[in-house]
Parts: structure tokens; C-alpha cells; sequence
């Protein structure tokens, strides 16, 4: 999948654009397919969402193709088609990346301690809905990636569904835009008359603005939870092990981070000291 976005990255900004080409191809076939172009469209999707193919190219094209035929209505039924085509695709990719990647991807993480990861994961789980809806609403954190990565993590599968409610506005948007195209010629060359600067400048406010405020919230939430992972670490090390003093005035480290005692109350270490016949430790508190 990686590899699919990577190509498709290259070939529209330094390759010779003819998967972009191919794409619109596609777009101008669902505008030839009349009324299944809605069925269609929402299928293409699915499988473009796993693959990782970005969905913009297709929700301005369907806005087109829809509008031209159905009128303003036609913005409603593009809207349905890549709502549920995304979703399903998303929902696909998810449960790939749960229980295909996920125990590949966390032991690599523990082996390689990396805090920051942790802590994301923890929010991930914790501010799961929350989380959904900021990293959709940014239109510049491709979907088809946090699909995988939401399954790796500890998102819960509703939140991931509650929050791809996080996808309706840039898909209403590019609906709109696709419905004020002259042609689909217009959603590859990015033209489309003399409105397209201020759809640009729109676009560019709105994306600029969630991805402030995204950042603004992932991070907090990431913060508290490395706080909290810090925490963990710290009491960690203090319960690992404690002196105890023993009957000649000397002092004894006694491993307590395992947590088991014996019936009365000992860890295996201070159960030892009976067994032996010596004295036992006491614990002292000051």
C-alpha cells in the first residue's frame, strides 16, 4: 500500500502522469455509466482505498458527473456514493491493518522503546473518537495511511467508524467544486474559470485551520499520555526493589516487582530466609 501511494506521489509531481491520466479515465467512464455510475463509483472506492489511491481526483469527478445529470441533487448522490465507498474501503484496511500488521508493528515499538509512539497509541485508544474526527478533517493527512495505521494502534473499531463523520466536510467540498467544473479536464488541470482562486484561497484557509487546530489537540493528547507513560516507568524503577534489613544490622535487596507473596504475606525471597532456618528480614518503616 505504501508503495502504491509512493508511486502515485511521483508520478503526479515528477513522473510522466500517466496514472493520473488513467484515473481520469476512470472518472470519465462512472460519467458514461449513467445511473450505475453511482454503484460503480462507490465500489471503485473500496478497492482504491486499500490500495491507497487518493479519493480527491473521484469526488470532484463525481461531483461533475452527477451534477450534469441529476442537477443539484446529483451533489447529494456523489456525496452518498464516496461517504460509503471510503468507508467500507477504510473499514477493510482497518481490520488488515488490526490483525495482519498490528503484532509486527507493537513488537517493534516495545524492542525499540519508542515513548512517543506509545504515547500516541495510548491516545489513539483512549481519545479514539476525538482522535478520528481531527486526522479526517485535515484534508493534508492522506486517509488511505490513517486507515492502517488507526488498525495498528489501540483505536477502538467504533470509534474509528463514529469518527469518519470527520470525512463529510472536505467531501461536500470537493462535491461543490466538482459540480462548478466545465469539464473533468478542469479537476486534473486544476482550472475552472475565474473562481478558481477564491475556491483556492478557501481551501487553503480551511485546510490551514484544522491542521492547527488538529495539531494543537493530537498533541496535547500525546503529551498527557507520555506523562503518564513516564510515570509508569518511574514507579516502575522505585518497585523493583526495596532493602530489607536483616538480623545482623546489615541491609538485603529483595526483588518485589513481580508482586508474589506467599500466604503470610512474603515474597518468595523472605520465604527463602525461613526455609533456611535463618532470621527474618523486617521491614522497616520510618
Amino acid at each position: 500500500m505504501l508503495s502504491v501511494f509512493a508511486y502515485l506521489v511521483y508520478d503526479t509531481f515528477f513522473g510522466p502522469h500517466v496514472v493520473w491520466d488513467d484515473l481520469l479515465e476512470l472518472n470519465k467512464w462512472i460519467e458514461r455509466s449513467g445511473d450505475k455510475g453511482i454503484v460503480y463509483l462507490a465500489v471503485m472506492l473500496i478497492f482504491l482505498t486499500l490500495l491507497g489511491v487518493p479519493a480527491t481526483i473521484f469526488i470532484i469527478g463525481g461531483g461533475f458527473a452527477f451534477s450534469e445529470r441529476y442537477g443539484k441533487l446529483g451533489i447529494l448522490y456523489n456525496f452518498l456514493a464516496c461517504y460509503v465507498g471510503c468507508t467500507i474501503g477504510g473499514c477493510c484496511a482497518f481490520f488488515l491493518g488490526r490483525y495482519f500488521f498490528r503484532r509486527t508493528v507493537r513488537a517493534y515499538i516495545r524492542k525499540k522503546k519508542m515513548r512517543i509512539v506509545r504515547a500516541i497509541d495510548i491516545a489513539m485508544k483512549r481519545e479514539g473518537t476525538k482522535m478520528a474526527i481531527l486526522l479526517r478533517i485535515v484534508p493534508y493527512i492522506p486517509w488511505n495511511v490513517f486507515n492502517y495505521i488507526a488498525g495498528v494502534t489501540g483505536m477502538r473499531f467504533y470509534s474509528y467508524l463514529i469518527g469518519s463523520i470527520g470525512a463529510w466536510p472536505w467531501i461536500i467540498i470537493c462535491s461543490f467544486i466538482g459540480s462548478g467544473l466545465n469539464s473533468l479536464d478542469e479537476a486534473a488541470s486544476g482550472t475552472s474559470g475565474g473562481s478558481n482562486d477564491k475556491t483556492n484561497t478557501i481551501l487553503l484557509i480551511v485546510g490551514l485551520s484544522s491542521t492547527i487546530i488538529t495539531t494543537v489537540l493530537v498533541s496535547r493528547y500525546a503529551r498527557n499520555a507520555l506523562e503518564e507513560i513516564k510515570d509508569e516507568e518511574r514507579m516502575s524503577r522505585i518497585s523493583e526493589s526495596s532493602f530489607v534489613f536483616t538480623e545482623d544490622g546489615g541491609s538485603r535487596q529483595v526483588s518485589t516487582a513481580s508482586g508474589m507473596r506467599s500466604e503470610g504475606g512474603m515474597t518468595k525471597s523472605e520465604e527463602g530466609y525461613w526455609k533456611e532456618g535463618q532470621a527474618a528480614p523486617l521491614i522497616q518503616n520510618v
